[in-house]
Formats: C-alpha cells, sequence, structure tokens
C-alpha cells in the first residue's frame, strides 16, 4: 500500500497542497458536528492566504462603501534571502 510513499521534508512550493489537505481533514472531521457556517468561518481564519505565507499587518486604511466604513489590512511579508 506504501510502497511509491516517499517521506520528505516539505518545502514552502508544498504550501498550496498542505493547506488544502488540512482543510479537507479539517472538514471531513468536524462537519457532521458543526454548523456549515461555523466551518466556514473556521476555515477562513485558519487557513488564510495571508497566514500561511507569513504576512504580517502593517497597517490599516479605512474607506467609505456606501454608508458603511470598511477596512483594509496593509500587510506585508519579507522575502527569502531579504531583510
Amino acid at each position: 500500500m506504501f510502497e511509491h510513499c516517499r517521506i520528505r521534508t516539505a518545502a514552502l512550493r508544498d504550501a498550496d497542497s498542505l493547506a488544502a489537505l488540512a482543510e479537507r481533514t479539517f472538514r471531513d472531521t468536524f462537519a457532521d458536528d458543526n454548523s456549515r457556517d461555523d466551518i466556514a468561518a473556521y476555515v477562513r481564519e485558519a487557513f488564510s492566504f495571508y497566514e500561511q505565507w507569513q504576512f504580517a499587518k502593517v497597517g490599516a486604511h479605512e474607506f467609505r462603501l456606501g454608508a458603511d466604513v470598511q477596512t483594509d489590512l496593509i500587510m506585508a511579508r519579507t522575502l527569502p534571502g531579504r531583510r
């Protein structure tokens, strides 16, 4: 069954595949005991692009959409090999 498996250290190029596996595993494990809204909220928070790629919040910008004030977060990430 596992004769074609290879174990190796994960690399940055594996991030999308690992995040998809983590999300699928979470949904499969907890979907029966939680509402769709709760599952969706958790997945949005836990598997967000910015966290996976190690972005940090460096600021915020408010703007209006009709009468509602919206906030855009300003995110930054240090590129490998840079300071």
